[in-house]
């Protein structure tokens, strides 16, 4: 099986390449494009990792996307609809990494799939949750079989929206969600 993995539209664009369960490739679009934490979308951070496996993109089984859309714009809305003066500031002056343009840019993953690299991918896409991501990505290349994994986990004002701690747990490459605390920072 192979999976593709893509950052993009936030920072540190990037691809990563995993072929039945052994990482491949996995390479920053800065390293081409010369734009540190660059939020362009990784075409040669692509080519690059799909080369290393000798593979073109039509032989990629799943794309793994490096966040939630569908879980962000909700998170996006409430921010708005509360604080929109505090809101547009932010945007204006720190550009967060997640806004309407990244997650609209995000839902449009496949048409720019398809402008990139015209009718080659035809798998499916999966959105991952972000944090279980970092999760993951200290329990799949660890020697260990068994492992806890800690992280935290927010979108948005604490007052408004749930922070919590997630503990995860992970044994026989399965990664699941132990227990969730609320936390108030």
């Amino acid at each position: 099986m192979n999976v593709l993995g893509i950052s993009a539209f936030v920072h540190d664009s990037a691809a990563c390449l995993i072929q039945n369960g052994k990482i491949v490739a996995n390479v920053e679009e800065e390293r081409f494009n010369r734009i540190q934490h660059t939020d362009a979308f990784p075409v040669d951070a692509i080519n690059y990792v799909l080369d290393k496996g000798n593979i073109q993109l039509s032989d990629v089984d799943v794309i793994a996307f490096n966040w939630n859309p569908y879980k962000s714009i909700l998170a996006e809305i409430v921010k708005l609809f509360f604080f929109p003066a505090i809101y547009f500031k932010i945007l204006k002056y720190n550009k967060p990494p997640k806004n309407f343009k990244s997650i609209a840019a995000s839902l449009r993953l496949k048409k720019t799939l398809n402008r990139n690299f015209p009718k080659q991918f035809k798998g499916k896409i999966i959105w991952v949750d972000h944090h279980l991501a970092h999760a993951a990505s200290s329990y799949f290349v660890s020697p260990f079989s068994r492992q806890d994994a800690d992280g935290r986990k927010d979108h948005g004002p604490g007052f408004l929206w749930p922070r919590y701690l997630q503990s995860c747990f992970s044994e026989n490459n399965r990664l699941k969600t132990r227990r969730k605390i609320l936390h108030s920072q």
